[in-house]
């Protein structure tokens, strides 16, 4: 289920305030593979939400033949969760995971253009996502000596952000989007 309010700036730019919530789900009957491992599903759900904006810049004209041309370009900025977590299967009684961080956030940019009438239209976007790994932990211990006795306490606060790209994902005018797995922000690229 997506929803979204197109916000007319003016004549050419817009702002499109969006959310998105979906639910997916995989499942497959258990079964031995070539090599005589089992393997069966334990959990293959998803429930992932999403917030963004684009912000739009569209242009309509007429070419020399009276045909309407448009151009649209955008930009995308998202923030994403998922709720349910990793999916995860058995392979002869050992635990897989696909593990995935739960909040993310990416920024795209993409554009189209169409003619005569809408009939002919080319398209391309380019995203890249970052797993926004968020994490605050708090500790508060009482130290007790072997008898039993208070001595001390030990106290603990700390907190975490670590961006790290993920992958970019690239798509092109015949829908199909290719994914490259990227170094983490901390690599020097040569």
């Amino acid at each position: 289920m997506e929803a979204g309010q197109r916000i007319g700036l003016t004549r050419n730019w817009t702002l499109t305030p969006q959310a998105q919530l979906v639910y997916s789900a995989v499942s497959f009957d258990r079964f031995t593979d070539p090599f005589g491992a089992n393997v069966s599903l334990d959990r293959g759900d998803s429930l992932k939400s999403r917030l963004g904006i684009s912000a739009d810049y569209g242009n309509a004209w007429k070419d020399a033949t009276g045909k309407t041309v448009r151009t649209l370009v955008y930009g995308i900025a998202n923030v994403s969760y998922e709720f349910r977590g990793d999916t995860q299967v058995s392979v002869s009684g050992v635990k897989v995971a696909s593990a995935v961080d739960r909040l993310q956030g990416g920024v795209g940019l993409g554009g189209s253009y169409s003619w005569r009438e809408g009939k002919y239209t080319v398209y391309g976007e380019g995203t890249i996502n970052t797993g926004l790994a968020i994490s605050v932990t708090a500790t508060c211990s009482r130290v007790r000596s072997a008898s039993g006795r208070h001595v001390g306490s030990i106290r603990d606060l700390k907190a975490d952000v670590a961006p790290k790209v993920r992958h970019i994902s690239v798509a092109n005018s015949a829908g199909c989007s290719k994914a490259a797995k990227c170094p983490p922000l901390s690599t020097s690229f040569q």
